[in-house]
């Protein structure tokens, strides 16, 4: 354990623990006050300090994180589904693998909700299935969310004729290669070799 400066942060964290099992400290960022990202970083800090201690809240807020995720699979800041996103979906992957959680269903659908935020069509489920002018792309990389419009593009489109395809970026391939790891999906799986080799080809010191 990690003696007083750790006895000092976890009590800290119960202290902004609610009744639901989140773990934030409300400060005024809006709405959603990170409440996922905060709740799943306490979660783990909690978890590796004393796992028998501190499990009453280690329960609750494992239950709090796996009721974030929505249908599609994708998880969100808060408790706003269809504003799911990969970002938030690698953080509570993370927490609930860390602290032992053993709700297969979660894990089974944001596998699903990541093969969606991929570029590569032959394992998206939403490759063929596109409507209006905006198509899964096929270079491996990944997205902050689903190919479904434009406006969801973080790192911008590349135009093939009418059609417009969202261009995946570093760091959501590196959350989503990752992702796929802790979800057990092995090296060897055509989503972790097409995201490996995105990574490759565009790895570069020159920008951020």
């Amino acid at each position: 354990h990690g003696g007083v400066a750790a006895e000092r942060a976890a009590d800290f964290l119960l202290k902004h623990a609610h009744a639901d099992g989140s773990i934030f400290n409300p400060d005024g960022l809006g709405d959603y006050n990170y409440r996922n990202y905060r709740t799943s970083a306490a979660l783990q800090a909690l978890h590796a300090e004393d796992p028998q201690r501190f499990a009453e809240a280690v329960k609750g807020a494992q239950a709090y994180v796996f009721g974030l995720q929505g249908s599609d699979g994708g998880v969100a800041w808060g408790r706003y589904e269809g504003r799911n996103d990969l970002a938030n979906l690698k953080i509570s992957v993370e927490a609930l693998k860390a602290t032992g959680f053993g709700e297969k269903l979660f894990f089974d659908r944001a596998l699903l909700f990541l093969s969606r935020c991929q570029n590569l069509r032959a394992t998206n489920p939403l490759a063929g299935k596109e409507e209006g002018r905006v198509r899964v792309g096929d270079d491996g990389s990944f997205l902050y969310s689903p190919p479904i419009d434009t406006l969801l593009a973080k790192a911008g489109v590349e135009k093939d004729g009418e059609v417009s395809v969202l261009k995946g970026y570093g760091g959501a391939t590196c959350s989503g290669l990752y992702t796929l790891l802790m979800l057990g999906v092995p090296k060897e799986d055509p989503r972790a070799k097409a995201a490996h080799a995105w990574l490759e080809a565009h790895y570069t010191l020159a920008e951020n």
